[in-house]
């Protein structure tokens, strides 16, 4: 993308663009693997607590697999996610708060069998493995295409995708695939990983209030932490207001997307602007979502 290049000051600037994918995310990379092992191992249910991207795409992919699907929602859950979910035939159980929904997803698994496609531990960790594995597929598809970038933008919650990618990566590099990892940038809505790469608990509650809906939350992971520190990348903090420019700097090179996605381009900026990235280095942005995926965008 030489004009988005150009504005960043980088030698080049490549899109992973998982809006492209069936329901307009990257969280049907999760669904197609973990829905996949459901099956392989006879559930007939699948549980998860999701109140976004994730619950859509589960319920779409529990839907073709015919399985029951049931989502641990907040009562404000988006008009556009609960339409999706009576029209894919999902269960909807309306939760107050994060870890109320947590205990509903961990009774359903402990008690009644059900297989769980998110985190119900506490403290937080990342969704179960056979999800997080689809998103391998995301690292080893640009690299198939020849793409080998210095930098990587990924916009995180509780990093899955992030784990995804530097998992697929690590792999590539210790079989001789890859000569390095990129650097692997998490992007942040408010201090929460950064804080704990400066020395905060991981284990903490890192409270904050943001308009973009994919990567809110107030909790860290182990696997966060790991992959910017092995890949000597780290965390970026961008606001809404910056995020929203980068949505705009995307949609004039013809992509709109959700609101996180655009805090990927201003990261860019950013670092670039500090020195952590070369006029010389290549960016790899992750395009998390659709613009109409997003309710503050849609």
């Amino acid at each position: 993308m030489p004009t988005l290049a150009s504005l960043a000051d980088v030698a080049s600037v490549w899109i992973k663009n998982e809006g492209a994918n069936p329901t307009g995310s990257h969280k049907d990379r999760m669904s197609a693997q973990a829905v996949s092992r459901a099956l392989d191992i006879g559930a007939s249910e699948v549980v998860l607590a999701s109140s976004g991207n994730a619950a859509v795409s589960a319920a779409a992919y529990c839907a073709a697999a015919g399985l029951d699907c049931e989502v641990a929602t907040y009562q404000a859950l988006p008009s556009v996610f609960d339409a999706a979910l009576r029209y894919y035939g999902a269960r909807r159980v309306i939760c107050d708060n994060g870890h109320a929904r947590w205990a509903h997803v961990r009774r359903r698994v402990r008690e009644e069998g059900a297989f769980a496609l998110t985190n119900y531990s506490v403290p937080a960790v990342g969704s179960p493995v056979f999800g997080v594995e689809g998103y391998r597929a995301v690292a080893l598809e640009w690299v198939a295409q020849g793409c080998r970038p210095d930098h990587v933008m990924v916009p995180t919650a509780r990093g899955d995708l992030l784990w995804g990618i530097y998992s697929a990566l690590r792999d590539l590099v210790t079989l001789g695939h890859l000569p390095k990892l990129p650097r692997l940038w998490a992007i942040e809505p408010f201090p929460r990983l950064s804080r704990v790469l400066a020395g905060a608990p991981q284990q903490s509650d890192f409270p904050g209030t943001t308009q973009q809906f994919s990567t809110a939350g107030s909790t860290v992971t182990a696997q966060q932490v790991h992959a910017v520190r092995q890949s000597g990348g780290g965390a970026v903090v961008i606001d809404d207001a910056a995020a929203r420019d980068g949505t705009r700097r995307l949609a004039a090179a013809g992509f709109w997307v959700e609101l996180c996605a655009g805090a990927g381009f201003a990261a860019t900026q950013a670092l670039r602007a500090d020195g952590r990235i070369a006029r010389t280095e290549a960016v790899m942005l992750m395009l998390t979502a659709r613009g109409d995926r997003d309710p503050g965008q849609a």
